[in-house]
């Protein structure tokens, strides 16, 4: 049985799918037996897996740079929507209403 799955594809996408995705990457599509996908992975580029994780790095400091920015951003357009709102609400005046009041039997 053991040889069997050895020498099979069987599951192999499986383990490939769980493989950080810079490793992934460098893997071919598609491995005929598990022999040919061990090999591949003991063979594997050592400076490609190094630089694409220098390059995850550099975007997710992008991607945090960014959201930093568009959070900035946000917050100044709620302060300036807020003090324009408050201001407007300064300037309202509510009038009094007057309302007769008559007393019942009373004709006026």
């Amino acid at each position: 049985m053991l040889a069997e799955i050895q020498n099979q594809s069987t599951l192999i996408w499986q383990v490939k799918k769980q493989l950080p995705k810079a490793v992934q990457k460098q893997l071919d599509i598609k491995y005929t037996d598990w022999e040919k996908f061990v090999k591949a992975i003991k063979e594997m580029n050592t400076m490609k897996l190094k630089q694409e994780r220098e390059d995850i790095e550099e975007r997710r400091k992008q991607d945090k740079e960014r959201e930093q920015k568009l959070t900035q951003k946000v917050e100044a357009v709620k302060q300036v929507a807020t003090a324009d709102l408050t201001a407007q609400l300064q300037c309202l005046t509510i009038g009094q209403v007057s309302l007769s009041h008559t007393q019942p039997g009373t004709n006026v």
